[in-house]
C-alpha cells in the first residue's frame, strides 16, 4: 500500500485549515527538499501557480480572516527562517541552482507565518511561512521540521 497519496491528503488538509487555500490536485512547479533526518526533519520548499481566480477567493476570503500580513516580512522571522534555509546545505545549493531565492523577493504580497510552538518565543522550529505573490499568481510554501 502507497502512504504518499494519503499523506499529500492529509497535507493538504492541514494547509487549508491553516491557511483555506484549497491545494488539491495542485502539483507545484518547484520543489526542494532536504534530505530528511531524524524522523523525517528537514526544511521542504514549494511553489505553486495559482490561477486568478484562486486569487482573487484567496484575497476576499483569507486575506480578512486569517492573521496574513502585508509584505515586507517581519524582521525577525525573516532572519528565522533565512538562518534555517542557509544553514541546509543542501537545500542552499537546490535553490542556488535554480531561479529561486531562500526568501522570495516579492514586492507586491502577504505572508503567514504559522509556529507550531507558539509558547516558544525564542526558539522556533516546526514552522511554515507562506507567502502569496499577488502579481504572479504563486504561492511559496516553506515548511521547516526540527
Amino acid at each position: 500500500m502507497q502512504f504518499k497519496p494519503l499523506l499529500n491528503y492529509f497535507n493538504n488538509i492541514i494547509i487549508y485549515k491553516e491557511t483555506h487555500i484549497n491545494l488539491y490536485n495542485k502539483k507545484p512547479i518547484f520543489k526542494a527538499e532536504s534530505s530528511p533526518s531524524f524522523h523525517g526533519d528537514g526544511i521542504d520548499y514549494y511553489v505553486y501557480q495559482l490561477k486568478k481566480e484562486d486569487f482573487d477567493f484567496i484575497l476576499s476570503d483569507n486575506i480578512n480572516n486569517y492573521k496574513w500580513n502585508r509584505l515586507p516580512i517581519n524582521k525577525e522571522i525573516y532572519s528565522i527562517i533565512d538562518k534555517q534555509l542557509t544553514h541546509d546545505i543542501e537545500l542552499a545549493n537546490s535553490l542556488k541552482n535554480s531561479s529561486y531565492s531562500p526568501i522570495p523577493n516579492v514586492k507586491n504580497g502577504y505572508y503567514l507565518f504559522v509556529n507550531k510552538n507558539s509558547n516558544e518565543k525564542d526558539y522556533y522550529f516546526n514552522f511554515k511561512l507562506y507567502i502569496l505573490d499577488v502579481e504572479n499568481f504563486l504561492l511559496y510554501l516553506i515548511k521547516y521540521d526540527s
